[in-house]
């Protein structure tokens, strides 16, 4: 029998959608640290910090890698806001976003309704490849 993570599931949600963190992040859907390099760290930069961070993560792939890239797994996809990221980035990938939280993969969906988002439950039963969602 897997363990109940309900309460630190039902805490997180709070906490990721709660006033405090939207002080920061408004409704951009990001809840990380981001990448400050080159930047003036100000409370109004948070959300460009973190399109830099995943800017930066996706700077590693060359032009050609971006276009023929299929399929991506966003772990821990929260809010959906670095999965909209990367399917910006990576235009012909099909995005997959995996998270604990109903609540956080509802509105991952909702930001991003073309791209596919799924417990983590959904991916250890898979016989098939991780990559290869249920």
């Amino acid at each position: 029998m897997a363990p109940d993570h309900s309460d630190f599931i039902a805490k997180y949600d709070r906490e990721i959608t709660g006033d405090f963190a939207r002080s920061f992040y408004g409704d951009s859907g990001f809840y990380n640290i981001g990448d400050w390099r080159g930047m003036d760290p100000t409370i109004s930069n948070m959300v460009a910090a973190c399109e830099a961070l995943v800017q930066r993560l996706a700077d590693t792939d060359s032009d050609t890698d971006k276009t023929g890239c299929k399929d991506i797994l966003d772990v821990a996809c929260g809010l959906g806001a670095t999965t909209a990221s990367l399917a910006r980035t990576y235009p012909n990938a099909a995005v997959h976003g995996s998270n604990i939280s109903e609540v956080q993969i509802k509105a991952a969906q909702d930001r991003c309704p073309s791209h596919r988002m799924t417990r983590p439950s959904c991916l250890r039963r898979s016989s098939r490849p991780l990559w290869t969602l249920c």
